[in-house]
């Protein structure tokens, strides 16, 4: 995905001025956080990171987030495109997902320069600004730079990274990674709890989209949908829960069709689930509704004609894209990726596995993925 050239590292002029100054922060957040969740109503999904490196992936569900980082900003997962190329199989494109924190460490200095300006030493505003917007912008060009690309992005925001003690340099911090991702046409959302977002952000309510971490299972995750957890303001999207060896995410239904089943958990600012909590992590919706209606037409025609013409429909199968094991329409490098985690036994399957045996030698396997890899960088013409 080409970066709109509006989202530059940095934004000279009036659009600088605005942006140090902050007049024009609350209209672009405001505009991230507008738009509908693009997730499946009580879908679920996983959301892995470098933790999940060189692992047998689980099965693939409605969605999934892949982490860009590497637990802080201005780090690397060096699995990115394996799990992204692992996410592309889910009927939704993959969110990503970056780690967010003040200016400590051996990043401090990135916020020094920016869209907020040259920052003096003592301006931590200042400072703040810039080094979220530039952890965002370095997190972007990573994912880019492997073939990672989303129209969905959130912002992970925990106690175990380093922050000011002051929450208005916090929520600088926030504000200027999530005006990266806005200025550059993408959505934008937080991940946190009620707890740390209170500690570290106090009343800050930016309007963004909520990313609820953790709930006690999948039965007890659409509890955690209401505005008890709406912490930034834009509602709750998404709810994580423990799902297995995998961290698991339910997706919550729009605001005016969400129900809270009685007796599931109710807001706790410790933030530890009741230990009477029902797990239900293999629960599956039913459906017995069956048609039982009834034509309403009985007249009988008195005609005798026979029609003569008795053609039976054709269905011609849409041919699959040779090398696209994905079926995405498209052969590229995460074509050839997922060829070899399905080699190396990470991957049970691939969702168009007739597709995979790019030179017709009978088998898919790394011979293939390095076909695939030729013709996506031109070096030859036909598959």
């Amino acid at each position: 995905m080409r970066r709109p050239a509006l989202a530059l590292k940095a934004l000279p002029g009036v659009l600088g001025m605005a942006l140090a100054a902050g007049s024009l922060v609350v209209a672009v957040l405001a505009s991230a956080g507008s738009a509908p969740s693009p997730y499946p109503p009580a879908g679920r999904g996983h959301d892995i990171s470098y933790p999940q490196c060189n692992q047998v992936l689980p099965d693939i569900e409605s969605f999934a987030v892949i982490g860009v980082t590497r637990g802080r900003p201005y780090t690397e997962n060096p699995c990115l495109l394996d799990e992204y190329a692992w996410a592309t199989l889910a009927p939704m494109e993959p969110s990503l997902y970056m780690n967010i924190s003040g200016a400590f460490g051996s990043s401090a200095d990135r916020g020094n320069t920016g869209p907020a300006g040259t920052c003096e030493a003592e301006d931590t505003a200042c400072i703040a600004f810039n080094y979220g917007f530039n952890a965002a912008s370095d997190a972007f060009d990573y994912a880019s730079s492997v073939g990672a690309t989303s129209q969905y992005w959130w912002l992970d925001v925990e106690t175990a990274n380093t922050w000011w003690s002051d929450t208005a340099y916090n929520s600088r911090a926030v504000q200027g990674a999530a005006a990266f991702f806005a200025l550059s046409g993408l959505n934008i959302g937080v991940y946190s709890t009620n707890y740390q977002w209170s500690l570290l952000m106090g009343s800050y309510s930016p309007g963004l989209p909520v990313w609820y971490a953790t709930a006690t299972g999948y039965a007890g995750a659409p509890a955690y949908c209401s505005d008890a957890y709406n912490f930034a303001g834009g509602g709750v999207w998404l709810v994580q829960y423990y799902g297995g060896d995998f961290d698991a995410n339910y997706a919550c239904a729009p605001a005016d069709a969400v129900q809270t089943p009685a007796g599931t958990i109710t807001p706790d600012s410790t933030e530890t689930p009741p230990s009477t909590a029902v797990l239900d992590a293999t629960a599956t919706a039913t459906s017995t509704e069956t048609s039982t209606a009834t034509p309403t037409d009985t007249s009988t025609s008195t005609s005798t004609s026979t029609p003569t013409d008795t053609q039976t429909p054709t269905f011609t199968p849409v041919p699959v894209l040779v090398a696209d094991v994905n079926c995405d329409g498209v052969v590229n490098p995460i074509d050839a990726q997922l060829v070899l985690q399905h080699d190396a036994g990470l991957l049970p399957s691939l969702a168009c596995q007739q597709a995979g045996d790019a030179n017709d030698d009978g088998a898919v396997n790394a011979v293939d993925a390095a076909v695939i890899l030729q013709y996506a960088a031109g070096l030859i013409d036909h598959l």
